[in-house]
């Protein structure tokens, strides 16, 4: 279709496809058939130009037409882009005008391609087989409100145009690998695994896989939560929308290809279960939703485990993100309370606000720095007594030195990094603050 569709065109254009191995039930492929022939037919009609056209933008004559087929959780995406000349909405907007159509001419970018999707416009210079008749995505449209789908177009003058049309599924086999977590087993969609861990290190909320500190979730505690869970024995790195994480276990339980199911309307909606298999004993086990897991896994906070009782508040300062929550989980699984700010400006400000027991502050931080950071509260008569520590990647003498010389207690080198020495000299530091104030309020009390 989409070769005799180019030469009706006097183009030239090549189709690729990707998905070819997610199955799903033959009554939504029938359903939705009719809408891919249209996607591809309006790439071709509206997206690709003539060869002579490309060729004086830079680009080869044989236009390419991409269809992506995904499943993501319970959801199934048909994606359809061109490498054409974009969407021209300026003529978009002119035909809508001339169609009457009401507010045309105010209507912004987002809502002028919202419209193109209603149907009844077109940009097309001719009338055939193929366009002018502006119904091209009717059909799409009509389609995803039948099957309950979403239809969504992004385009960029110039490069392209991509039609995505998202829809639920009822029945779809996978691939799943099965976990369990004491009394709890789930399965998992093996294409969301990248590797498997046996016996991972935990730093705090997150495990360090290769160069990358990675956010750690418990099966036990995502399907239970409130129950505390043990160290896990295995865990799996996922990978979903490009982003990781990593789901902790105690055992797996061998791959194998099971049917989802959508989950019972009684059953209350989750992020994390994108539906339901049975097993051997046809008994229903939750299939977990890999992005959903991962979303669960980035925003969760560490669970403080039992620890001596800690005095104060510890104010992390550094502009990096991974940096700071790797800092607030080992603190707060050691029993402190910790407060974060992006930038020495931020903390310059929150100590001025409160009292905190220790300050850890990076040096190298857009504005100002951690090196002026510590010389702004060594000079000032309310701050200058509380603890501070400089951590930092630079390791040159003349830096330690420096660190030195502004007054900082402690100074601490990421490539050098030891959590349990780390811990120590925290402790040494929060007792000494908690000291120093307890015998100012002595003091104050005697003088009164």
């Amino acid at each position: 279709m989409t070769r005799d569709a180019a030469r009706s065109q006097d183009k030239q254009a090549r189709l690729t496809g990707h998905g070819g191995d997610v199955k799903l039930e033959a009554a939504l492929l029938n359903a939705i058939s009719g809408a891919l022939v249209q996607m591809v037919r309006n790439a071709v009609a509206h997206g690709i130009e003539p060869p002579a056209e490309r060729v004086a933008a830079g680009k080869p004559p044989q236009g390419l037409i991409e269809l992506r087929i995904e499943r993501r959780g319970r959801e199934v995406l048909f994606c359809c882009s061109d490498d054409g000349a974009g969407l021209d909405l300026d003529a978009v907007r002119r035909t809508a005008v001339d169609k009457g159509i009401a507010g045309a001419a105010y209507l912004d970018d987002e809502a002028l391609v919202e419209r193109l999707l209603r149907g009844g416009l077109s940009t097309a210079r001719r009338v055939d087989s193929l366009a002018g008749r502006g119904v091209g995505m009717d059909l799409v449209r009509d389609t995803a409100d039948r099957l309950g789908g979403r239809l969504t177009l992004r385009s960029r003058r110039g490069e392209g145009t991509t039609v995505e049309l998202c829809v639920p599924m009822q029945l779809a086999a996978l691939r799943a690998i099965r976990l369990c977590a004491g009394t709890v087993s789930a399965w998992v969609p093996l294409e969301a695994v990248e590797c498997v861990l046996q016996r991972p290190e935990l730093n705090g909320s997150h495990v360090a896989v290769g160069d990358e500190l990675l956010p750690h979730l418990s099966l036990a505690e995502a399907l239970r939560p409130g129950v505390a869970a043990p160290a896990p024995r295995s865990a799996l790195v996922l990978r979903a929308g490009g982003q990781r994480a990593v789901l902790g276990v105690d055992s797996l339980d061998g791959v194998t290809s099971v049917v989802l199911r959508p989950p019972p309307a009684l059953l209350p909606a989750s992020p994390l279960i994108s539906g339901l298999a049975l097993d051997a004993a046809q008994q229903p086990v939750p299939v977990l939703a890999p992005e959903g897991l991962i979303a669960a896994a980035r925003q969760a906070r560490p669970r403080p485990v039992a620890a001596p009782a800690r005095t104060g508040t510890i104010l992390v300062i550094d502009d990096s993100l991974t940096t700071r929550m790797l800092e607030q989980s080992i603190l707060e699984a050691a029993g402190y309370r910790v407060h974060m700010a992006a930038s020495a400006e931020d903390g310059l400000e929150a100590a001025r606000r409160e009292r905190y027991a220790l300050i850890l502050c990076d040096v190298e931080m857009p504005g100002m720095d951690g090196f002026e950071f510590m010389s702004r509260i060594r000079g000032d008569a309310a701050l200058r007594d509380i603890p501070a520590v400089l951590v930092t990647s630079r390791n040159a003498p003349e830096d330690l030195a420096r660190g030195k010389a502004v007054g900082a207690d402690g100074y601490i080198v990421k490539g050098e990094f030891a959590q349990n020495e780390f811990l120590a000299q925290v402790a040494r530091l929060v007792a000494r603050s908690a000291q120093a104030a307890f015998s100012a309020a002595s003091a104050q009390g005697a003088s009164a």
